[in-house]
Parts: C-alpha cells; structure tokens; sequence
C-alpha cells in the first residue's frame, strides 16, 4: 500500500528507502523494498540491503542476509543470461513481454524450494520456468539488452561485495577474499561493457547513453572500480606484485577521478561514494577542509544518519576538536535508539575522547558497560586493558587481575590492538600485578598530549627523565623506556609547533631501532611524525602525492644515515 500511497515512481521509492537504511530506519525501507523483491531487481538488492545492514549492527541474522543474497544473485544471473542471449541474437524486435513478469513467475514456482546460489539444487518446476526464459525467443533490442546486462552485472558486484563482508564479520577471511576478487571481476566486467557501448554507434534511435538508468549504472561502476584502484595503489611496493599478480590494478590518479564521477553522477550510492571521497581527501590527501565541508553538507541532508554523523566526528576527535565531537556522537547515539549495539560502539568512542581527556571515571564507566553487552568482538581486549588502568587511577586496583586474565580469551590473533592489549596484560600481571610507575606516568603522559595539555604533560614528563636511571624498574627493558620517553617528547614538541626540537627526538627513536626489543611500534610511528615535519606541502598544488611518497623515503632516509 506505501508504494502506490506516497511513491510516483520505482526510482523514488528507491531513493527513499536507501535513504531510510542510512537512517537506520531498516523495518522502514523493508517495507518499502519486501513488495516487489521478487520481480525487481534493485528492489531485491536492496530488501538484501536491509537484512545485510541488520546483520552487521546487531551480530545476528547472517543466514538470513545471506538468504536473500542468494536470491538476488540468481535473479541477477539468470537476468545477465537472458540479456546475453538476446544480444547475441540477430533479431532487433521491440520488447514483446516482460521479463521481470518471467523472472516473477520463475520464483513463483520456486517459492518451496530452498535458496541457493546453485541452479542444482532448485526444484524441477523452477528448472522448468528457467528454460522457458533462456529458450525464448529474444525480448529485448540489442540497446535494452546492453543495458539490463549491465545492471545484473552491477548487482552482482554489489551482491558479492555485501557477502565478503559477512565472511569478514564471521572470521571467515579466505571465503570473503574470494569474494572480494568476484567483487572485482563483476565490475570489471562491466567496465568493459561501458567501454564497447562507448566505442559503439551511438547515433541509431536504440542510443542509451543518455538514459537515467545507464547514468545510474555508469556512476555505480566508476565507484566500484574507483574504489579498488585507489585500494590497490596504496599497497605498498614490497607486496603490491603480489596483488596485481592477483589480478588486481592500482591506479591512484585514475581511482579519484572515477570516485568524483560517482559522486557527480548521483547514482544510487552517492552517499557512500561521497563518504569515500571525504575519507581520501581528509586521511591521504590532507585536503581537510574540503573533505569537512562535504560531510558538513551530508550531515545537513542527511541529519538523522548515524554513520555520516560518526564520520563528522571522527574528523573533530582528529582535529582534537572534542566538545564537537562529543557533540556528534551524542546525535550519532540518539539516531541509532534502534540498535543497542550501534549504540554501544558509538559510546565506546566517546570513551576514546574521555580517555585522552583523562577522565577516568566516565572511561571506566563506559568501558564496564561495553564489555557486559556487547555482541562484538571488536574492541574488547583494547577497551579491558584500558579499563583496568583507569581502575589503578582510582584506586580500585582489586579488579584488575581477574579483567586482565580474561582478556586471552578476547583476542583475535590477527588485530594488532588485541595483540598489544594482552601482552600490556601479561606485563602486568607478571610484574607482580602493579602498573611501573614509569607506565603510570608515560600513559597518563600520551594522553594528556593528544588532548593538547601541553604545560601538564611537559611538567610531567620532566618528573619521568627520574625513573630512566640506574634504579629503573619495570616490565619493558630501559631501552624501550628511554626510546618511550624520546617518543612523547618529540609528540610535546610537535604539539607545540617546535618542529627541529621534535625532529631530533622523533630521529633518535629510529636510530636505536635495533635495541628496542617489545615496544617496537615506536619506530614506525617516530617515522610518521617525522614526515609531518616536512613544511612544504601546502606549496604542492597538483602532484599531491609527492608528499606521501616523500614521507616515506625521509623515514628510510634516517633509518640508514649512519651508513651515507
């Protein structure tokens, strides 16, 4: 009844409801996409949509998203061979029938039997009713055939890329890496039907390049292969064979332009092509303000969203700006009432900023919170290493051993977080259940730099160069210690815009590389912060990746300059 009430059109009542699965107003949109999710293809993917976006906010129903995954699969397979054979055909008759009307009345006849992504395993009458579409005569023109293989192919692109997530999500890796490459193979695959439409007589009356719909197709294939060129050309050079031996091609300069073309084209995935551009805009290209000013206009269009509203916030948590973003994730939370653990997660960051900010007791509250509720594995060594220090801050150090414990238990093998929080744990635990005091400090420290209290952190750290003499105790050798010290401080003199003094401290943790023997993430992080003291980046108007790549040879440059 919604359709026919509040819809003119298919494509309005898409909009809408892509619109709503970004509001987390998933029953919504399912009630607009459930009714014609057997006979439309864009309605099927998205009805899959909507359970696929349900599975990964609360943890449950992967069978289901996976089910009508399926579903649209096939639809999109057996559409793809209907339009093929029809192409191939010599006969150009206009459109007879309905091919949906077919696709339609092929579920009709399968709606008993189990789905699948296997033709197999459908029942004999299904069979029956996808015969009589592959052996029909062709339906459609040669123009509608080029066309509508294009939207199965995108579909299926789609359809493969939501099913790598759900392998992802269940630990699944080497199944969602094989999606992945299908992934990448719809689209290209699609690509080379844009580009031989492209290079076709497009002059007959059968033309479609104007079409909305190819216009739609167009900008959901440039996103799509966009996104996997700039992927791909950021791998860096050691494993990149590896990759493109696989089949894979990065091309940075070509991926941007291909995203902005998403964008510019307002296809179906506008808001995610333009959440992609900001994210490369703000986090690799340091075009900051132009990346917030178009999340600032999503947010404007879009302010009921969540995900746009924890984007916006993650750039002022960034920026260091912490009231905005405190502010952000609050609406994030209120939007997201829906989804208790959307809602977890988004407390959990505002947490992350109450840590930096030193305050122990709103952490420990939060943190105690996720731990007891959350479905998610995500976060949880991390958050239970963080908690226990905030409970040695307030003197309730009686809890420690016991959280600390548990934590082994939380860890997947393959997140360097997890694998930091429980080796801080086991440090802990084997330094006879007490924090060192240089760790007590040096935390605190960290903290009170990224929330920009620069005079507390430098009298601090003063206090810490008492703890790294003869007498140092601790769970972490003095090397580390000192290389640990030498870190924060080059971070307090970038902080407080002394570049050389920052450089020197930043290049002496890289020099004694070989002697630090656990906190070995220093270094790498030493070399970061002396990239950010190259200055002239703001002169480079166009070939903007010369400073990335510059970065990256200052930091092989310190590594070897013993040797030049």
């Amino acid at each position: 009844g919604r359709m026919e009430e509040e819809f003119k059109s298919d494509e309005e009542a898409i909009r809408v409801g892509i619109n709503l699965i970004w509001d987390t107003k998933l029953n919504e949109a399912e009630a607009i996409f459930k009714p014609k999710a057997k006979e439309d293809l864009w309605f099927s993917l998205h009805y899959a949509e909507v359970a696929f976006s349900r599975s990964m906010l609360t943890n449950t129903n992967y069978e289901e998203a996976q089910k009508r995954l399926n579903e649209t699969e096939q639809m999109a397979t057996y559409l793809n061979n209907q339009y093929n054979s029809s192409s191939s055909s010599s006969s150009s008759s206009s459109l007879t029938s309905n091919l949906f009307s077919s696709i339609s009345s092929f579920w009709k006849s399968s709606s008993s039997s189990t789905s699948s992504t296997s033709i197999d395993d459908e029942s004999d009458a299904s069979k029956q009713a996808l015969k009589d579409i592959l052996t029909s005569e062709p339906i459609v023109s040669e123009s509608e055939a080029t066309q509508g293989s294009l939207k199965a192919l995108v579909i299926l692109a789609e359809v493969s890329a939501m099913t790598a997530f759900l392998h992802f999500k269940s630990l699944n890796y080497l199944k969602g890496i094989y999606f992945i490459r299908r992934t990448y193979n719809y689209y290209l695959s699609a690509s080379n039907l844009l580009i031989k439409n492209s290079n076709s007589n497009t002059n007959d009356q059968n033309s479609i390049i104007d079409n909305a719909e190819y216009k739609n197709l167009e900008g959901m294939v440039n996103l799509g292969r966009g996104a996997f060129h700039y992927a791909v050309s950021n791998v860096p050079n050691t494993f990149r064979w590896v990759v493109e031996m696989a089949g894979f091609q990065g091309d940075k300069e070509l991926g941007m332009k291909e995203i902005e073309t998403a964008v510019s084209s307002h296809c179906q995935r506008e808001i995610l092509a333009t959440l992609l551009l900001a994210a490369i805009h703000y986090f690799f290209n340091d075009e900051k303000s132009l990346a917030k000013t178009s999340v600032d206009n999503l947010v404007t269009n879009h302010p009921n969203s969540s995900a746009i509203l924890m984007m916006r916030a993650m750039m002022h948590k960034n920026d260091k700006e912490f009231s905005d973003a405190i502010s952000k994730l609050e609406s994030a939370k209120t939007q997201a009432s829906q989804f208790p653990q959307l809602q977890l997660t988004v407390t959990y960051e505002m947490g992350e900023i109450y840590w930096y900010q030193c305050k122990w007791d709103q952490v420990l509250t939060i943190n105690e919170q996720y731990l007891a509720e959350t479905t998610n594995r995500d976060y949880k060594p991390f958050c239970a290493w963080k908690l226990g220090y905030c409970y040695w801050r307030l003197n309730q150090r009686d809890k420690i051993p016991a959280l600390y414990k548990s934590i082994p238990s939380m860890v997947s093998k393959n997140r360097s977080y997890d694998k930091y929080a429980e080796r801080k744990a086991n440090e802990f635990l084997n330094f006879g259940n007490k924090f060192s005091e240089f760790e007590t400090k040096i935390i605190y420290i960290q903290n009170l730099i990224m929330s920009k209290q620069f005079k507390t952190a430098m009298g601090e750290l003063n206090s810490v160069t008492e703890l790294l003499g003869e007498k140092y105790e601790g769970p972490i050798p003095l090397t580390d210690a000192s290389a640990w010290y030498r870190y924060c401080k080059g971070m307090l003199w970038s902080g407080a815009k002394k570049g050389d003094k920052a450089k020197e401290h930043f290049e002496t943790v890289v020099r004694v590389e070989n002697e630090i023997k656990i906190e070995k993430w220093l270094v790498p992080y030493s070399l970061v912060e002396l990239g950010v003291m190259v200055r002239v980046e703001n002169e480079i108007k166009i070939e903007k990746w010369l400073v990335p790549y510059s970065l990256v040879e200052l930091g092989v440059m310190v590594r070897v300059e013993n040797e030049i």
